[in-house]
């Protein structure tokens, strides 16, 4: 974009049905028609670069639909000006404007989808491009990063305010693109009315959320400032009075829900990490810290003089650490180190405070430095301890101000123990070279050490905290300098896909059986990246050049802690129970961020050297559900899974653990070797069963816990029916909804009906006295035909892929079966929201719009399992892990407790439900868990 002769003033970001196109006529009207270019979708766009270059000179405003880094970076100065509105009643507002829109004039695929489908307000928000949509094209930046954001339920106000504040005259406020659609106001208040709908709507749109609550408080203290201001007159004052309380009256009408959530966050500020209140002076910079040194950050420096620095030990036990700068008692919180804790919210684990027997005396001449020194933090080699704790208060570093850095060494021996001069490992120089800044700058106190002056910044960053909106500018501009030092190194990679995992270092902590998952991804083109084998930049020229990032919970990832944000999906596999909240850095600098799987699906096993340690083995109780979480965010389609393999991949790797653990242990002592295997069996104990006794399969020395097979494969619909056939040797078999045959005709059972509108292969050449193909609805076959057949063993339901069908299906089948009968259910485990449509073809339609490159179409069947779980107590039910089929039997439910209580309800279930339970009514269990409970449960019958 050419700027030269520009004189742009303003950069206005227009959010959706927010007043922006009422903002941008009072605009036209301030500045004049060709003072102000629209930058909109479609059209507009297409003119945008020949109006520019046209009357650029002439041009004081950008107004339209774009992200506000598009052209912040072209125009840093001007004033950054944005409307939001209540992100629920936005959401609705956006619903029915675009449901009113005549279909010959709509551009947009999701508008499109929207009119030609009708799809629901839930569905609608659930959109890639609608979910958290303010906060997208205001890049999740912080309210304060900007000259004004206006609310726009309170437009005439702030629209005052704002002409106040820029010195503009007077205007007319013309309102348009007022929501015509028919009832509108009472839809809306029929949607408020239910707040199930509503709670699901704020859960999607929670950063919207979370910026439209941190707009009103802003406003809030803006104007309370103002009414103290002595340069206001009386008028001004009790106009400002007034505002206040039509803001008050205003927030009072929003939702309870926000008005909590506003509560538990003005709490949660004013608590330290042991739940006590902080001191008065944590709460705001200290009076004393009266030198200026930085004009534009001096609320984010303190300044001590003489400091003392020691090295830092770590009390283990109680996680705190002595040492580092000795701190006055009045300084700020924000300053000290932190980190968070369970809960999120800030944990002091720092305690060197100045007392009246601080005693410089003991600090040698040699280590007193004269100048003006940065205070970095902490520093123990770790490589993700010192990316996420030593890098983000150097920031405030440049070498004409300041003569070096401090960082305090952590060691584990305590203090009254010397160490040598300590010497950082080689990789933090090119972390230094990255960021600019001189090696030979920094000053690693190993003992004892006093500093003239000694700047302590705030942290852009905390371990387990995240990064806060005013440090991303810093990040921005250094993200800047680092695709400009890997320009030429990033030029052949593109549209990569990596997998960071630790299976090549299983003594530095590792998940069993990753080896195989990792052969599957190298299988569908991700990258097995392994960082140890490249340069520093060689390592971020492929992160930030890569498109989706799957990794193994470790430091690895931690490069990302020097990028503000990436365009990137990542999933982490977790190896710790507590992992959410490990990564809180990453939310807000990606795309798209999951914990695959369920972290209490995490077991640890424990470590060859010690009960615990970071340093163990873990599995994974059920590795189908992070197989799953990735299938299901199109990670990967893993179509090559099987558990099996998996699983002699997880015994092979514990087994090699120890061996490598006991190899490396000084006093052979192996106790702890001996307890990872007992933890493993007592977790693996359900495949150690053989089948027709409880005994334990012996084991041999090579820890083969597979169980003894009868060779059918039950990774096949018909192997699973056949497994099921052969539990209670059932002969009689009826399948609804055969299509080209390839489940009926290897179905093993004597006498089998196949029911199926229209078959899709010749019949004739399987068809026999036993075996009867009736190509009838199942309406029909219920209605005319089952009545003649004896009741069924096995039933098998794969018809229209619709919960009204197939329950219907389910329904009408009981009369056709026996106290014994066996029912297996399919596609009850949708794969993705597209997926759990009812209607293939707009399934066919969100698939083409997210990208979603696995073709399966489940249909709603799902609900039908929540049918059974409220309506049918005197049936179990279980769900197999891979495909998603539930199997049901008579044994009456001990636990049986209706959870909705109304077919309505279900009937109206969304796949959020459906991910919601899928740790109960929707859980997978393991094959065989499912075989022994039906095994058990005929043999007491």
């Amino acid at each position: 974009m050419n700027t030269e002769g520009s004189q742009l003033e303003i950069i206005s970001v227009h959010v959706p049905k927010t007043a922006g196109t009422a903002f941008k006529k009072v605009l036209e009207q301030v500045y004049g028609f060709e003072s102000v270019i629209v930058d909109y979708p479609g059209a507009h766009r297409k003119k945008f670069n020949s109006q520019w270059e046209a009357r650029k000179s002439q041009i004081k405003v950008i107004h339209g639909h774009f992200g506000v880094n598009k052209y912040e970076k072209y125009f840093p100065e001007a004033k950054k000006i944005a409307w939001i509105r209540h992100p629920i009643h936005r959401l609705i507002s956006h619903y029915f404007f675009w449901l009113n829109q005549p279909l010959n004039k709509i551009e947009n695929t999701s508008q499109r989808l929207l009119v030609e489908n009708q799809i629901s307000l839930l569905e609608f928000a659930q959109l890639p491009d609608i979910k958290n949509i303010t906060s997208r094209f205001l890049n999740r930046r912080e309210v304060t990063d900007f000259y004004f954001v206006g609310i726009q339920e309170l437009f005439k106000e702030d629209l005052n305010e704002l002409k106040e504040q820029l010195g503009w005259g007077d205007f007319d406020i013309e309102y348009t693109n007022k929501n015509t659609y028919s009832n509108y106001e009472k839809k809306i208040q029929n949607i408020l009315s239910e707040p199930k709908l509503i709670h699901k709507l704020e859960e999607i749109n929670s950063d919207d959320v979370e910026f439209y609550q941190a707009a009103l408080k802003n406003r809030e203290e803006r104007i309370n400032q103002e009414t103290k201001s002595p340069k206001k007159n009386d008028k001004n004052i009790n106009n400002c009075s007034d505002q206040l309380t039509k803001i008050r009256h205003k927030l009072e009408t929003l939702n309870s829900r926000l008005k909590q959530t506003m509560v538990l966050l003005e709490e949660s500020q004013t608590q330290d990490s042991s739940g006590q209140v902080s001191e008065p002076e944590i709460q705001e910079v200290s009076k004393n810290n009266q030198n200026k040194i930085d004009g534009e950050n001096d609320s984010r420096l303190f300044q001590i003089q003489n400091a003392i620095v020691e090295r830092f030990q770590i009390f283990r036990g109680r996680f705190e650490f002595a040492g580092g700068p000795i701190f006055p008692n009045n300084i700020p919180g924000v300053f000290r180190h932190r980190r968070g804790d369970s809960g999120g919210r800030p944990k002091y684990v720092d305690k060197n405070f100045q007392s009246a027997n601080t005693n410089d005396s003991q600090i040698d001449n040699s280590k007193y430095y004269h100048g003006r020194y940065i205070y970095g933090g902490f520093f123990n080699g770790h490589f993700g301890h010192v990316l996420t704790e030593s890098i983000h208060r150097l920031w405030a570093f440049n070498s004409s101000t300041y003569d070096g850095i401090v960082f305090a060494v952590l060691s584990p021996r305590p203090r009254r123990v010397s160490l040598p001069t300590y010497t950082p490992p080689q990789w933090f120089d090119q972390v230094l070279d990255v960021m600019g800044i001189p090696g030979a700058k920094c000053i690693f106190v190993s003992d004892r050490g006093m500093f003239e002056h000694l700047v302590i910044p705030e942290a852009g960053s905390e371990l387990l905290l995240g990064i806060k909106e005013w440090y991303r500018p810093y990040l921005e501009r250094l993200q800047e300098r680092i695709l400009n030092l890997t320009h030429n190194l990033r030029k052949n990679l593109t549209d990569l896909k990596l997998f960071l995992g630790r299976s090549h270092i299983p003594l530095n902590g590792s998940v069993a059986g990753e080896k195989y998952l990792e052969s599957l991804l190298v299988d569908e083109g991700y990258i097995s990246f392994k960082p140890e084998n490249y340069n520093f930049l060689e390592q971020l020229s492929y992160l930030v050049n890569t498109k989706k990032i799957i990794f193994t919970e470790g430091s690895a990832i931690y490069l990302l802690e020097l990028i503000n944000y990436l365009d990137t999906d990542i999933a982490c596999i977790p190896r710790r129970g507590n992992n959410q909240h490990f990564y809180p850095h990453i939310y807000n600098k990606c795309n798209k961020y999951i914990v695959a799987g369920n972290v209490e699906n995490c077991e640890q096993l424990g470590s060859y050297n010690m009960e615990k340690g970071g340093k163990g083995i873990s599995i994974s109780k059920r590795p189908y559900e992070i197989i799953e979480s990735l299938k299901n965010h199109n990670f990967a389609l893993l179509k090559n899974w099987h558990e099996n393999f998996f699983l002699d991949q997880e015994k092979s790797d514990i087994m090699s653990y120890i061996a490598q653990g006991y190899t490396a242990l000084e006093n052979k002592e192996a106790v702890y070797c001996l307890k990872i295997i007992e933890k493993y069996l007592e977790m693996r104990k359900t495949s150690l069963k053989q089948p027709q006794e409880n005994s334990v399969a012996p084991m041999s020395n090579n820890l083969e816990l597979s169980q003894k097979s009868d060779n059918i494969d039950i990774k096949s619909r018909s192997g699973r029916l056949n497994k099921i056939a052969s539990i209670n040797q059932l002969s009689t078999y009826l399948e609804i909804g055969v299509s080209k045959g390839i489940t009926f005709n290897a179905i093993k059972i004597k006498n089998k009906v196949a029911v199926d509108p229209k078959f899709r292969f010749n019949t004739a050449q399987y068809a026999t006295e036993n075996v009867l193909f009736l190509e009838v609805t199942s309406d029909e076959f219920f209605r005319h035909h089952a009545k003649r057949f004896e009741p069924f063993d096995l039933i098998y339901l794969d018809g229209l892929h619709t919960f009204e069908q197939t329950f219907r299906d389910f329904c009408a089948s009981l009369s056709c079966a026996h106290t014994k009968t066996i029912w297996l259910i399919d596609d009850t485990c949708p794969g993705s929201y597209a997926q759990a449509q009812s209607s293939l073809q707009r399934c066919r339609q969100l698939q083409k719009i997210s990208g979603e490159k696995d073709g399966s179409w489940m249909g709603d069947v799902f609900k039908v399992v929540a049918a059974i779980h409220d309506f049918f107590p005197q049936y179990s039910f279980a769900t197999f892990p891979d495909h998603g089929q539930t199997v049901v039997w008579n044994q009456w439910r001990t636990d049986f407790e209706p959870r909705w209580n109304s077919l309505e309800t279900i009937s109206r279930l969304e796949y959020s439900d459906f991910v919601e339970l899928q740790g109960t009514i929707f859980k997978r269990e393991a094959y065989e868990n499912i075989f022994e409970r039906i095994r058990h449960n005929f043999a007491q019958s």
